[in-house]
């Protein structure tokens, strides 16, 4: 078993990345001579002051030729939707009547939901990273409030079932139900 002895007083700092997506970050350890004994590296997502954020999404959303109903980049910076889509083109013009989420705002409002939740749920299954579903699992809501507490469990259900396709893609249904009915309460 060997030690090392190892330089602390050269700890570069890191500056901020002007925008928001993935970074990677390499680090090495050396010892007294400058001889590396370990590296790693670590992918970063990094949100661009994410206290201004706080009700709106993560991603940008538009439209893209794509045969998917929807799609999140690699980088989960843009959630993409087509416009030739069979059931977007046949959903009217939204109109305000009893319910506010309507027609094809009812659509984007679906694509919205289920780009968040892959934005969560992507990288704590690829790269065993929470840091996206902590962000979407916000224990400290409204206590008491039925469809948050909802939505909480349905997010913990999704991270039970991730060993069964079958009942993964059940609670992922139901957790876009329950944020669909956030969409609307919050949108009346």
């Amino acid at each position: 078993r060997q030690t090392a002895s190892m330089m602390f007083d050269e700890i570069e700092s890191l500056a901020m990345p002007e925008s928001s997506g993935m970074y990677h970050i390499r680090a090495e350890l050396a010892d007294a001579n400058g001889n590396v004994v370990a590296n790693a590296s670590c992918p970063v997502y990094f949100q661009r002051d994410p206290g201004n954020a706080k009700n709106n999404l993560p991603f940008e959303i538009e439209q893209k030729d794509q045969k998917a109903m929807w799609e999140l980049n690699t980088e989960r910076t843009k959630l993409t939707y087509p416009r030739d889509y069979p059931l977007y083109k046949e959903l009217p013009v939204p109109q305000r009547q009893q319910r506010a989420i309507q027609a094809n705002l009812a659509f984007i409002a679906e694509i919205s939901a289920n780009g968040l939740l892959e934005w969560a749920m992507r990288p704590k299954l690829q790269e065993r990273d929470d840091s996206n579903f902590d962000q979407l699992y916000d224990e400290s809501r409204d206590q008491g409030d039925k469809l948050w507490d909802d939505f909480n469990r349905g997010l913990e259900n999704l991270s039970k079932a991730v060993e069964s396709p079958i009942e993964y893609s059940q609670a992922w249904r139901e957790t876009v139900a329950i944020m669909l009915e956030i969409f609307q309460r919050e949108n009346d």
